[in-house]
């Protein structure tokens, strides 16, 4: 009795020309499943550690108007934190923030909305500012004629009121719902 061998059929047989670019279009497709899918994941982490970075930067702030009576400079902030009566912590950039940028650093306001209140913002993951033209846009429709009447110290025309704040902060803000990277800025108010 003679047996055949299981195998044969595989042995003589390989795939086609057609079946090899079934495969390959199926590992190209999974890859760019990955990557699309990593690159989500990165924005999300960079987005959680903005989050926690502006709520510690909170802490060092009032800190910072507890120890001096005032808040740092929004120009001088970075210093004024990183040195030693300033609490000497050190000040991370901005994850955001496109490589080869001269500023790497948070934006930081006052003076701009009610008296104690400040802003600090991340540029998002879009990687550009829009809050000084989010500013101007908001007062141009709310106050037209403060638009030109720019406040000394303050470049923007004028403090902004609580309603102002709120509606900066609602429009401008980064929403994960319109897209991974989407127009929006990391925004964080205290009043």
């Amino acid at each position: 009795m003679r047996h055949r061998p299981l195998h044969r059929a595989w042995s003589v047989r390989g795939l086609t020309y057609g079946e090899m670019l079934i495969v390959l279009a199926i590992f190209s497709v999974l890859a760019v499943i990955f990557v699309f899918s990593s690159k989500h994941a990165m924005v999300k982490t960079r987005l959680s550690a903005t989050i926690q970075t502006q709520r510690n930067f909170s802490s060092e702030f009032e800190a910072f108007r507890a120890y001096t009576g005032r808040l740092p400079g929004e120009t001088t902030w970075v210093r004024e934190l990183s040195q030693p009566a300033g609490g000497g912590h050190y000040v991370p950039d901005d994850p955001f923030v496109p490589d080869g940028a001269e500023e790497r650093k948070f934006e930081f306001y006052k003076d701009i909305g009610p008296a104690t209140a400040w802003v600090l913002v991340s540029v998002g993951p879009d990687g550009d500012s829009d809050l000084k033209e989010a500013i101007r846009q908001i007062r141009s429709e709310d106050h037209p004629t403060l638009v030109s009447a720019e406040s000394a110290g303050f470049p923007m025309g004028g403090p902004l009121t609580a309603r102002e704040l709120r509606e900066l902060v609602e429009r401008y803000s980064y929403d994960p719902t319109n897209g991974t990277i989407s127009d929006g800025d990391v925004i964080y108010v205290s009043y």
